[in-house]
């Protein structure tokens, strides 16, 4: 019985995009009774016309096939339109195919990524729980709900006020419900190799890419709050390793992944991207580091250590 609602479906299909076409059931090699009288009864079919504005008819033939497996619907791929019979099943099948070609629902992300001193966040810090090896975020995790939006914000804003927060980044994402949605902050490293090949010395640049890989997937809830999925990738050049007269950089790479509820315009904020930077100032004495030769013995360097954290600052509106 499947085989032959399938077999018909394609006749079907040739019938409506090819009427000049004609089938003879003896040059089918399967003994299917009365396919004369069914074929005949598909031709004689009236159908409506429904074009998809925001689906695509072959995830709908999906959905479709799954609902009802002996249906006689036409999908016509190129042109994006569903035949519909006009049976007895017409109104349950435009009612459904209405139902599935919805616009989908979008959001705006709105994103802060700020770098701070590492002190100033341990002022802060009480807001925020721990979600990972030093990972933080904005989230009650014993009461199960946001820290409210007012106090985060106010948060960047006192550090921006106080010049203690440096914007590195504000993009602002448009994302489909239910989408993964992708941002990279950082940059590319040159890095040398040398190789030998045919007795000579080859230079070859290549590059490494540091900083930080932003994965959102945020979900609409039939309430209107918003289900985000988050996976923060961390990425920095520890040191250069010597191999094999290379100087290869070796990276330092951190991972978490966290999902929490928020509410429409609201504010959750992450912490704990921690990053360590040496910092190297120059000096000497006037006029003596100068002198020929002798000069190096008055200059002298100083490196110092800062500690700094990423924080990150997302707003989700749904549109």
């Amino acid at each position: 019985m499947c085989f032959k609602i399938r077999f018909l479906k394609s006749i079907l299909f040739i019938l409506v995009f090819a009427p000049s076409s004609t089938i003879n059931a003896n040059d089918n090699p399967f003994d299917l009774s009365n396919l004369e009288a069914d074929i005949q009864d598909v031709q004689n079919q009236e159908y409506i016309t429904h074009y998809l504005n925001y689906t695509n008819t072959k995830d709908l033939e999906t959905i479709i096939n799954t609902i009802d497996p002996n249906h006689f619907l036409i999908f016509d791929h190129p042109n994006n339109r569903v035949l519909i019979p006009q049976n007895q099943d017409k109104d349950f099948f435009v009612q459904t195919i209405k139902g599935l070609d919805t616009r989908p629902k979008q959001l705006s992300l709105e994103i802060k990524v700020v770098e701070i001193n590492y002190a100033d966040f341990e002022q802060y810090q009480s807001l925020f729980s721990k979600i990972g090896e030093g990972f933080y975020i904005s989230y009650d995790m014993i009461n199960n709900k946001t820290i409210p939006s007012k106090l985060i914000n106010s948060t960047l804003i006192n550090l921006e006020q106080n010049g203690d927060a440096k914007i590195l980044a504000k993009p602002k994402i448009m994302s489909k419900n239910n989408n993964k949605t992708i941002l990279n902050i950082g940059e590319k490293h040159p890095y040398i190799v040398f190789n030998n090949h045919n007795n000579s010395v080859v230079k070859t640049v290549k590059y490494v890419e540091s900083g930080i890989k932003l994965n959102f997937t945020p979900r609409i809830t039939n309430d209107n709050y918003i289900d985000l999925k988050i996976k923060v990738d961390i990425i920095h050049i520890k040191y250069l390793k010597e191999v094999d007269s290379n100087q290869l950089p070796v990276l330092s790479h951190r991972e978490i992944e966290s999902k929490v509820v928020i509410k429409n315009k609201h504010t959750i904020a992450l912490a704990g991207m921690f990053e360590e930077k040496t910092n190297l100032n120059k000096g000497g004495f006037p006029i003596l580091k100068a002198i020929p030769i002798i000069g190096h013995l008055f200059k002298y360097k100083i490196s110092a250590k800062e500690h700094s954290d990423i924080m990150i600052f997302i707003t989700p509106k749904i549109l």
